[in-house]
């Protein structure tokens, strides 16, 4: 029975370092969105594969990531250069999903939040009217953008139920 439970364990552990995709090379690791945003888009690559596994370019499918009709996935090898891309239709998400505003007493409660993976499947707003540093200090996009791109704060974004960008708080990490 305890080497029942030893081999079933092994198989539950290798499973789980499995990579998701089969055309995608073993030796690279997925990075999550936020820190794919944070190092910014490669320039070229040449592996951008849809989830399926079909071969594309990186010219093809950038404007539809920038759109938010398809999602990136990047893997990177150990020293944190991109090798991979596989792209794929983000999963819908509903207002009566999200939680709701009981946090900040200086943003409508009417408003959820939106995860973090969601914040970074659509392009960032341009400007937004309500924009506040997490102790209620009003600022601007203009102000916490670059802080935010240099990772030096974290962005909570909330939205009105017909899930349009309405508030950013940013927190300091």
């Amino acid at each position: 029975m305890k080497n029942l439970f030893l081999f079933l364990s092994l198989i539950f552990l290798l499973k789980g370092q499995a990579q998701e995709y089969s055309f995608v090379e073993s030796s690279l690791r997925a990075i999550s969105l936020e820190e794919l945003m944070r190092k910014g888009p490669p320039n070229a690559l040449e592996n951008v594969f849809y989830e399926d596994g079909t071969k594309t370019t990186l010219s093809e499918v950038l404007p539809l990531i920038q759109k938010g009709e398809l999602s990136p996935k990047m893997y990177v090898d150990g020293n944190g250069t991109y090798h991979t891309m596989v792209v794929f239709k983000p999963k819908p998400i509903s207002f009566e999903e999200l939680e709701a505003n009981t946090q900040y007493s200086f943003i409508p409660i009417s408003l959820r939040l939106l995860p973090q993976a969601e914040l970074f499947k659509k392009p960032p707003p341009q400007s937004l009217d309500m924009v506040y540093y997490e102790d209620g200090t009003a600022t601007t996009m203009s102000q916490v953008l670059p802080l935010m791109q240099r990772g030096e704060l974290s962005p909570k974004m909330y939205v009105d139920k017909d899930l349009k960008y309405t508030a950013l708080i940013v927190v300091k990490k």
